[in-house]
């Protein structure tokens, strides 16, 4: 252990532990902080203070910092309570798609049709109906964002493989977005809009419904015997 002094009333104890030296300093008999110095070669140590790591390299007779990083705490997604009331604000939401080759061989995909249904009515919006795809799916989303929908999950198949590629932009131009992501898969996102008549503030939950249900459209409709298009 060795100490040193760095001002008339400050000092450092320096205790030197194999590859560690830990270092504190005290002003008086105050310690005023604390930190470990990690020998990693020859020309280079880092220094731990908290959470924060600096990296040191010796360059022309002296130390500079080289790098800076913070070690933060990872949030994992936390189980939500089961909700044993039954939750009967559904819509179901669907995105038909075709392929168009550009002038590079180049495949992209293009949106055609939007449908959805509340359960009594149902919506569609064809792109022959408007100038482009961008218009299609903001004006399917527009009328999504109504109060009477206020708290409704949408279901849409495939969400976080396929479908949300072409409606996540359009989200965030009709409100304010919050996704949920797991592994780099989008699990949920919830969307806040504001209505024009009053100030209050209103959110829906767009959800993949295939991770619920691990089959294709047609095959559910079949198993559910509904009807089959």
């Amino acid at each position: 252990m060795y100490l040193v002094q760095i001002k008339p009333s400050i000092f450092a104890k320096i205790t030197k532990l194999n590859k560690f030296n830990k270092v504190d300093i005290f002003k008086l008999e105050n310690k005023i902080l604390s930190y470990v110095d990690k020998i990693i070669d020859s020309n280079s140590f880092e220094r731990i203070i908290g959470s924060n790591h600096y990296i040191y390299i010796l360059k022309n007779g002296n130390y500079k910092l080289d790098l800076f990083k913070v070690i933060k705490p990872v949030q994992f997604i936390k189980p939500k309570k089961e909700d044993k009331k039954l939750n009967e604000k559904i819509i179901t939401f669907d995105i038909e798609t075709y392929d168009r080759v550009d002038e590079h061989g180049i495949t992209i995909k293009y949106v055609y049709n939007i449908t959805w249904f509340d359960g009594i009515n149902s919506n569609s919006y064809y792109l022959s109906d408007f100038n482009n795809q961008s218009e299609l799916i903001s004006k399917a989303i527009s009328d999504l964002t109504k109060p009477k929908y206020h708290s409704h999950m949408i279901y849409v198949h495939n969400f976080a493989n396929f479908d949300c590629i072409f409606i996540l932009k359009e989200l965030a131009n009709h409100g304010i977005m919050d996704p949920i992501i797991h592994k780099g898969r989008i699990v949920t996102v919830a969307l806040t809009y504001s209505n024009k008549t009053d100030s209050r503030s209103y959110t829906i939950h767009f959800r993949d419904s295939y991770q619920l249900l691990l089959s294709s459209l047609k095959k559910l409709a079949i198993n559910f015997k509904g009807k089959n298009s």
